[in-house]
């Protein structure tokens, strides 16, 4: 697709990039939300911490539980990609799986 984009190839790349970020933002605006709204409404009682705002209004801690969850997520996918990577490359490379 990138082969036939206008100016150059760079606008979908950059594209797909923004756009990405952009999903990102907004989940974490959202989630944080919808985490302090459930722990207000006493749906699960042990997130009733997060149902405290900010003097401003904001859910800080159900944000801090959001970022920290998704950091852990993605550290998690980050070490078994690395870890399936690795098995993989010494799967084909091992001499008793190679194809004569």
């Amino acid at each position: 697709m990138a082969n036939i984009a206008w100016p150059n190839e760079w606008v979908i790349l950059i594209g797909s990039l923004l756009s990405t970020i952009g999903a990102g933002m907004q989940s974490l605006t959202g989630a944080p939300r919808l985490l302090q709204a459930i722990a207000k409404d006493g749906i699960i009682p042990l997130l009733e911490p997060f149902c405290k705002s900010s003097s401003r209004g904001e859910p800080t801690r159900a944000l801090l539980l959001t970022l920290s969850e998704l950091t852990s997520h993605n550290l998690y996918n980050t070490v078994v990609y690395e870890e399936q990577k690795s098995f993989h490359s010494t799967l084909v490379s091992s001499p008793s799986y190679s194809l004569q």
